[in-house]
């Protein structure tokens, strides 16, 4: 990156903005939740929120909502290895963990990690369904600025992921990120 590596772009997030980005997502756990990703029947009201930098480091893990007690975990370790594939893959211009999805991999690999385009490091979320999972980190990195417009475009290519629901998710964390 030019003026300094990934890391750096991470480091320079202020702390605030890293507090508001956790506040935004323990606000949406449980309304995504309910919402987007109960066609299961399971009502999802919790996910592991990971940020890595650059470089490799694991920046923020934070657990947001009320996730079940027993999949905590496995969340967790989810989110974790979405980001990791996307940072072992760098030089292959990895940008999103569906790229590298595998069922049969012990621990699976699942969809739902990007790479925030405009600072550099890697986010993912691990919850919800792939898609879900997916779409919500795209918008909240949208929010804070972090994804552009063109990256967005080409992560929901890679997945096969809706324009369309992509914009309803946007427009629901929007709304409930801004409500006082």
């Amino acid at each position: 990156m030019p003026g300094g590596s990934a890391g750096d772009s991470f480091r320079s997030i202020p702390d605030g903005q890293i507090n508001r980005l956790c506040e935004a997502a323990d606000k949406i756990a449980e309304s995504i939740g309910r919402k987007f990703s109960s066609d299961d029947g399971v009502d999802r009201l919790g996910f592991c929120l990971t940020l890595m930098d650059g470089e490799g480091s694991t920046r923020l893990e934070h657990l947001a909502g009320k996730p079940l007690r027993e999949k905590v975990e496995a969340f967790k370790l989810n989110a974790s290895i979405k980001c990791r594939v996307m940072f072992e893959h760098r030089g292959d211009r990895a940008i999103s963990s569906w790229q590298y999805r595998d069922m049969e991999a012990k621990p699976p690999v699942y969809g739902g990690g990007v790479l925030f385009d405009r600072i550099g490091c890697y986010g993912s979320i691990s919850g919800y369904t792939q898609p879900i999972d997916e779409l919500v980190i795209i918008a909240l990195g949208a929010m804070y600025g972090y994804v552009s417009e063109e990256h967005i475009v080409a992560l929901l290519a890679i997945s096969g992921n809706s324009q369309d629901l992509f914009g309803e998710i946007r427009e629901e964390i929007m709304s409930i990120c801004l409500a006082p």
